[in-house]
């Protein structure tokens, strides 16, 4: 008789999709309610990588004899990239961005920078891999500038690294993880209906 393998934990592959909503300083919504299509940010290009740097002091006589560790503080960054330029990407990558309409001729114009122009506006930012295994939930906005790169032989992406802010009950960064059963024997392999859990 063949043995059965049970596999819960899913090889994730590919890149996603991020969404993005206006954070109101009260309420973080729910994942449904910013995983829809109006709020997706636009098209990514080069993946998504999400990074995490804690820092720490650590006390200790001059013959490491005793010693003290103490965590001093932390920064989770989610990085990407978009391809598919718009009035909403712009905006949403400086703080300082107005935009106008010219109906006449069919235009959005854009005028950037200027300290006075400062919008304090921060942003609820999620991405969702290609399987819809992963789901990475931020607080804050981007922090990389802008580089607009026009080449004869590449797409103009627009980089973007959001750097999280804590949310309400002081954590940074939000994953859920979607647990696929699976079975597995030497002929077949055969799918049961995903469980979600929140990390």
């Amino acid at each position: 008789m063949t043995e059965e393998k049970k596999y819960n934990d899913p090889i994730v592959l590919g890149s996603g999709r991020i969404y993005v909503d206006v954070y109101d300083g009260i309420t973080v919504p729910n994942v449904a309610d910013i995983e829809k299509d109006e709020k997706e940010l636009g098209n990514i290009s080069g993946g998504a990588t999400l990074e995490a740097a804690e820092t720490f002091y650590t006390a200790k006589d001059d013959l490491d004899k005793i010693r003290r560790k103490k965590m001093t503080g932390d920064e989770y960054t989610l990085s990407t990239g978009i391809m598919t330029i718009n009035a909403g990407v712009l905006e949403k990558t400086l703080s300082t961005v107005n935009v106008s309409e010219n109906t006449e001729r069919g235009t959005k114009e854009l005028k950037l920078g200027g300290v006075s122009h400062y919008k304090e506006q921060r942003y609820i930012f999620l991405f969702v891999n290609e399987d819809k295994d992963v789901r990475i939930m931020l607080l804050g906005s981007n922090e990389a500038g802008l580089t607009l790169q026009f080449m004869k032989d590449k797409e103009t992406v627009i980089n973007q690294k959001i750097v999280g802010e804590p949310f309400p009950d002081g954590h940074k960064v939000i994953i859920e993880l979607v647990f696929r059963k699976w079975r597995h024997n030497e002929k077949q392999c055969r799918f049961y209906p995903s469980q979600q859990a929140n990390v």
